[in-house]
């Protein structure tokens, strides 16, 4: 596989997982669950200067308005 798209995927992977980690936190899963908390994440593409985030369907760009 391309080198560059396994890094993504590594690097993608990685905030995936932190966000799940954290979902492991009781005190975090109570608040996320009555809305007085929401998780994010999100992954920078330097070159590009382009802000993805992590939706329920995937990794989605940040529109540029």
């Amino acid at each position: 596989e391309d080198p560059d798209r396994r890094r993504l995927a590594v690097e993608q992977a990685s905030i995936e997982q932190s966000v799940a980690n954290l979902r492991t936190f009781p005190w975090i899963r109570s608040r996320e669950a009555s809305g007085a908390l929401r998780l994010h994440g999100a992954w920078f593409d330097i070159g590009r200067g382009e802000l993805h985030v992590l939706t329920r369907a995937g990794w989605k760009p940040v529109a540029d308005d």
